[in-house]
C-alpha cells in the first residue's frame, strides 16, 4: 500500500482528487480578480480617450452663463451701475466685466441702471416733511446728506421696479445676457423665456440665455438692508426733531408762566399801592373832619337846636364810616400775599431751566441721529 507524504491513501479517501480540485479553485479566483482589474482600467481609458458627452458640455455652458451673471453682479457692486448697454442690446466686450476675451456675450439692460437717474431720499414719494437740524437750521435730505453712489443705485433700482423697460417672456428684467460660441447667432427674442422648451433647444446648439429680474438684482446687491437702515435712521432724525420741537414749546410755555407770575406780582403790588393811597385819603378826610369838629365854638353846639344836633350826629356817623373803611383797607392790604407771588416766580424760573436742559439733551440726541443717518447714506 502506497503512502502520500507518509500517510496511507486509505487514511484519506480520495485525497489526491481533493488536492487537485483545491488547486484549481485558487486559480479561478485569481483569474477573476485579474479580469476585474482589467475592466476597471479599460473603463478609465474610455473616459479619458472619448470626447466630452453632451451632458458635460451642457454643464460647462451652465457654468459659463453663471460666471457671466456673477461678473455682472460684481460689476454692479464695484461701479454702482450696470455696464452701459447699446441701443436695444448688443455684444458686450468681456473685458468690461473682467472676463477673458473670446466669449461671445450679447447683453441688454435697463438704461436707467447705467445712468443712475434717481437720487436717494428717505421717502421716494417726497412725503418726508422739512427737517430742522439740531442747530435749528433747515436741513435738506439731498444737500445736507448726499447719498453714496451705491445707495443711489439702490434707489434707482427700486424706482425702476415700478416701470420696467425690459421684459423677457412677459417677466420684468434688469438685464439679459446670452452667451454663444460665436457672434454669428441671432439676438434673443424678447418673448423667449429662459428655461422654456425653445431655450432648451438653443442650449443644445451651445446658446445659453439668462435674465436677471429687478427683485433678484435688488436682493443680490443687499439693497433691502441698506435702504431699510437709511430709512430707519431718517425716521429717527425726524422723531428726534419732533421731540425737540415739543420740548421747545414746553420751554416757551414755562417762560410764559414766568411772565404770568411776574404780572400777578405786579398786579398785587399795584393793588396794594392803590389801597394804601385810598386808606391815606380816608385817613386824611377823617382827620380833617375831626379837626373841624374840634374847632367848632362851644356856643354853636346847642343841644336844644335840632338842626345842630342832627349835624353833629351826621358828622359822628361819618367818623364811624371812615373808621370802618380804614379797617377794611388795612385788612385788604394784609390779604395781599406778595411772598406767594415771589414763590410763584421762583418756581416758574426753575421750570424754565428744567425745560431748557431737556431741550439741550434732545438736541444732542438729534445730532446723534443725524450722524447715524450720515453714516448710513455714506454706505455704513
Amino acid at each position: 500500500m502506497k503512502k502520500l507524504n507518509g500517510v496511507s491513501r486509505r487514511g484519506i479517501p480520495g485525497g489526491k482528487s481533493r488536492l487537485i480540485a483545491r488547486q484549481r479553485g485558487v486559480t479561478l479566483l485569481e483569474m477573476a480578480i485579474v479580469i476585474a482589474i482589467l475592466g476597471v482600467l479599460a473603463g478609465a481609458m474610455i473616459l479619458v480617450v472619448r470626447p466630452l458627452s453632451p451632458s458635460s458640455t451642457e454643464g460647462d455652458a451652465d457654468n459659463a452663463i453663471a460666471t457671466v451673471q456673477n461678473a455682472m453682479i460684481a460689476y454692479a457692486l464695484t461701479h454702482q451701475s450696470l455696464p452701459p448697454p447699446t441701443s436695444n442690446g448688443g455684444w458686450l466686450d468681456p473685458a468690461t466685466i473682467g472676463l477673458p476675451a473670446g466669449m461671445a456675450i450679447w447683453y441688454a439692460a435697463d438704461s436707467r441702471l447705467a445712468t443712475l437717474s434717481t437720487i436717494y431720499t428717505p421717502d421716494p414719494h417726497q412725503r418726508v416733511p422739512n427737517v430742522t437740524g439740531a442747530d435749528t437750521r433747515p436741513l435738506s435730505w439731498q444737500s445736507n446728506f448726499p447719498a453714496s453712489p451705491y445707495l443711489n443705485f439702490c434707489a434707482t433700482l427700486q424706482s425702476a421696479l415700478q416701470f420696467p423697460q425690459i421684459e423677457v417672456g412677459g417677466v420684468p428684467a434688469a438685464f439679459l445676457i446670452q452667451i454663444s460660441k460665436t457672434r454669428n447667432v441671432p439676438a434673443p427674442s424678447p418673448s423667449l423665456l429662459p428655461g422654456s422648451a425653445q431655450a432648451q433647444q438653443l442650449a443644445m446648439q451651445g446658446i445659453r440665455l439668462q435674465a436677471v429680474g429687478m427683485g433678484e438684482l435688488f436682493a443680490r446687491l443687499h439693497c433691502p438692508s441698506q435702504l431699510a437702515g437709511a430709512g430707519s435712521a431718517a425716521k429717527a432724525v425726524i422723531a428726534a426733531q419732533d421731540m425737540t420741537q415739543v420740548a421747545q414749546t414746553l420751554e416757551r410755555f414755562r417762560q410764559l408762566q414766568v411772565l404770568q407770575a411776574q404780572a400777578s406780582q405786579f398786579s398785587d403790588r399795584f393793588a396794594m399801592a392803590l389801597r394804601a393811597l385810598t386808606l391815606a385819603n380816608q385817613t386824611a378826610d377823617a382827620t380833617s373832619a375831626t379837626m373841624q369838629l374840634a374847632l367848632t365854638p362851644p356856643g354853636m353846639l346847642d343841644a336844644t337846636n335840632p338842626i345842630a344836633v342832627a349835624e353833629l350826629l351826621g358828622q359822628m356817623g361819618g367818623y364811624i364810616g371812615f373808621a370802618q373803611s380804614v379797617a377794611l383797607g388795612i385788612q385788604s392790604m394784609f390779604n395781599i400775599n406778595l411772598q406767594s407771588d415771589a414763590d410763584g416766580i421762583q418756581s416758574a424760573n426753575a421750570a424754565v431751566v428744567s425745560a431748557q436742559n431737556y431741550v439741550k439733551q434732545l438736541k444732542k440726541l438729534q445730532q446723534g441721529r443725524q450722524d447715524q443717518y450720515q453714516t448710513w447714506v455714506q454706505g455704513g
